[in-house]
């Protein structure tokens, strides 16, 4: 579709609500179209128009559910870029966008605590609520709600499949571990210091990530943070592993509950001094 392109050449440049000009223009005869209705929801999207795109995310997941009876059929951009402006747009902080989580759940009908379930056929269906739960987070994060943010970081944190084989699933867990690190570690830098009803919730959701997060290290010990040396030389470093930042994370969660609790912060050894001043 012609209009399409041109709306993706002012979206690629940046230029979203530009975009959103285009493809208005062509409203009445597009509508129906799938592909226009999805370009023209991410485009409100991102031109921040959040009311107007989840109302068409909305119809685009009412049609998924009527033809193809399963919210796991929807998208994973349409499914969590909706649940996002859900928070944004609403002032009930989220409740549509929850209901729409515990819905996918049904959808794909996952037990996450089910010991016995068949563990690849579970990962395997657990695109989208990792995706959406991730988006979910990062937005809680944009709009300031930082505890939030924290909390649906650890409900991801325990979502994703770390343990899938790293060939297949590399890429996906190492930029939901970026996006999470940076989730935590706000966090913990917004709340240090401060004795508040949040901080304490927060607090209280620590032992959950720190035990998380020691599970995660054992299936990480080969994945690279990035593909590229840190300081882009050639001296012979190579990257850190996302086991070894999710190690040098815990012990900072740790020594966050330490402080809260009066405790020294001895844990930490001297190659974990320059993470943990991220914070202290």
């Amino acid at each position: 579709m012609a209009v399409v392109g041109l709306a993706k050449l002012h979206h690629d440049k940046g230029s979203y609500g530009e975009s959103v000009k285009v493809l208005q223009q062509y409203v009445d005869h597009c509508q129906d179209d799938l592909t226009y209705c999805t370009g023209l929801a991410h485009c409100l999207f991102m031109a921040k128009n959040y009311t107007d795109a989840s109302f068409i995310y909305e119809t685009i997941i009412q049609y998924y559910k009527e033809t193809q009876f399963t919210l796991a059929s929807v998208p994973v951009p349409v499914l969590s870029r909706y649940c996002a402006a859900q928070l944004f747009a609403n002032a009930d902080e989220g409740r549509q966008a929850k209901e729409t989580i515990a819905e996918i759940l049904r959808s794909e009908k996952v037990n996450f605590e089910d010991p016995e379930s068949e563990y690849h056929m579970v990962a395997a269906k657990r695109s989208h609520i990792v995706s959406t739960s991730l988006l979910i987070a990062w937005t809680y994060l944009e709009k300031g709600s930082y505890l939030e943010a924290f909390r649906k970081a650890k409900e991801t944190l325990r979502l994703h499949p770390w343990h899938l084989e790293q060939e297949n699933n590399a890429e996906s867990s190492r930029k939901t571990w970026t996006v999470l690190k940076k989730i935590f570690l706000t966090g913990l830098r917004q709340f240090h210091g401060l004795l508040t009803d949040d901080s304490i919730n927060l607090t209280a959701l620590i032992p959950e990530v720190i035990s998380d997060l020691a599970d995660m290290e054992q299936f990480m010990q080969t994945l690279k943070v990035t593909d590229r040396l840190t300081n882009g030389s050639t001296s012979g470093l190579i990257p850190k592993t996302v086991a070894e930042e999710a190690r040098q994370l815990r012990l900072l969660c740790q020594a966050y509950l330490n402080r809260r609790r009066g405790f020294s912060n001895r844990e930490f050894t001297s190659t974990d001094k320059s993470y943990k001043s991220e914070i202290f």
